[in-house]
C-alpha cells in the first residue's frame, strides 16, 4: 500500500483540495511505477487521501518483504513528496491496519470544509 495524505497536522480531516492534491501526485507516481514496469494500482479513496495497492510477488521472508517495500515508499516520498501531500513511508509492515473500503473515515474533528468521508474503490 501506497499511502498518500497531506503533510503537517493529519489529527483533522482533510479538505477538499488536500484531497484533490493526494489524488493529482497518485496519479503521477502511477505513471512513475507503470514505467517502470510496475502493475498498475488499485485506487481507493481513503477519505482523507489516497491509497494506491500494488499486486507483487512476495520475497522470501516477511522481514525482506518489509524493507523491500519500506525502501520503495522511502524513495517515492524523497522523488514526489511536495509542501502540500506526501508518501506516509510508516506503512510497510503487513500487519499495518487501513481503512476498510465503505467505512466513514472519522479522523479527529469534523469541522466546516473538513468534513468525514467514505473510503472507496475509485
Amino acid at each position: 500500500m501506497i499511502d498518500i495524505d497531506r503533510v503537517g497536522d493529519t489529527s483533522i480531516p482533510a479538505t477538499d483540495a488536500e484531497v484533490q492534491a493526494s489524488f493529482d501526485l497518485a496519479q503521477v507516481i502511477c505513471g512513475f511505477l507503470t514505467s517502470k514496469d510496475f502493475p498498475q494500482p488499485k485506487w481507493v479513496h481513503s477519505g482523507n487521501g489516497t491509497h494506491l495497492y500494488l499486486d507483487l510477488e512476495p520475497c522470501t521472508s516477511d522481514v525482506l518483504d518489509s524493507m523491500t517495500v519500506g525502501r520503495l515508499l522511502k524513495g517515492l516520498a524523497e522523488q514526489f513528496n511536495n509542501d502540500v501531500v506526501g508518501v506516509d513511508t510508516t506503512v510497510f509492515n503487513a500487519a499495518r491496519i487501513t481503512k476498510v473500503i465503505g467505512t466513514v473515515a472519522r479522523k479527529g474533528k469534523e469541522s466546516e470544509g473538513r468534513p468525514f468521508r467514505i473510503a472507496r474503490l475509485l
